[in-house]
């Protein structure tokens, strides 16, 4: 199991385990610095007509969200996102609400631990295609403690 779902309590909704994963795959390429983590991202966890909404900007389709984790990486070293609830919010267990901590490095050696919370809804026909993708990623989180952080480095 993905360290990312490891300590993770679940709805009392079923969540099919095609989708847990598709859920650990965001956040592992999340945490992933390598330079193909957006394209992949891009490719492997979103439907193409996908949208991801964060902090950093709002990104449409295949080619937006291959570009989304460029500037991704310029003062943090190390990201690691953990799941700490599901929710769902439909009978499928396609519209699900999620609770998470995100631990981070930055350049300066300082670390810090921030709360989020995300809205994932899978797209319905790639579910019918067996192929479970994520149609819309939504990210919540307070930024300001990064933010302060990083005037500090």
């Amino acid at each position: 199991m993905s360290y990312v779902l490891q300590s993770t309590k679940w709805s009392s909704v079923p969540v099919d385990p095609d989708i847990q994963s598709l859920i650990a795959s965001f956040y592992e390429l999340a945490d992933n610095k390598a330079p193909d983590a957006g394209p992949l991202l891009a490719r492997e966890v979103f439907a193409p007509t996908g949208k991801l909404v964060a902090s950093t900007g709002t990104f449409n389709g295949t080619e937006e969200i291959s570009k989304s984790r460029a500037n991704a990486w310029g003062k943090v070293i190390a990201r690691r996102h953990q799941v700490l609830q599901v929710f769902t919010n439909d009978r499928e267990g396609h519209d699900l609400m999620i609770i998470g901590v995100v631990k981070m490095t930055l350049w300066n050696g300082e670390s810090l631990e921030m709360q989020f919370a995300s809205r994932f809804v899978v797209d319905g026909s790639s579910v019918e295609s067996n192929d479970p993708r994520l149609s819309l990623v939504q990210v919540f989180a307070d930024s300001s403690p990064l933010v302060a952080a990083l005037k500090e480095a």
